[in-house]
């Protein structure tokens, strides 16, 4: 691809993979997409749908891709901390975590801790 074209037209045709029945082009379209998309809008909704997917190789490479979008994947933070802390295998956990790290800047969404109560039970 010549420098400044837009990858997206290729995104959406490897997009049109992530439902396929073999599992393992819908890896290979995940690890592409990964590489390729730039926005949410390109197949963005189809890798947070996998998120659901029973083959946890599958979640994991999901929640992966949606990391590499950044803060364009904001729509799926809640399903990423979600299965950031109740997927049964470490490997999607870990992944999932990661993401949201990517898509926050580095920054979790935390409730700030209120000191000012500590302070006042403290005395």
């Amino acid at each position: 691809m010549e420098s400044g074209q837009s990858s997206e037209p290729a995104a959406v045709s490897v997009a049109s993979l992530l439902h396929d029945k073999e599992l393992a082009v819908v890896e290979d379209a995940l690890y592409t997409l990964s590489r390729i998309a730039t926005n949410f809008e390109t197949g963005g909704s189809d890798i947070q749908s996998l998120l659901k997917h029973n083959s946890p190789k599958i979640r994991e490479e999901a929640a992966f891709t949606l990391g590499r979008l950044g803060s364009e994947a904001v729509p799926a933070f809640a399903d990423l901390e979600y299965i950031s802390k109740q997927d049964p295998n470490p490997k999607v956990r870990k992944a999932a975590l990661n993401s949201l790290r990517l898509i926050d800047g580095g920054k979790i969404h935390r409730k700030p801790k209120d000191f000012s109560t500590e302070e006042q039970n403290a005395k």
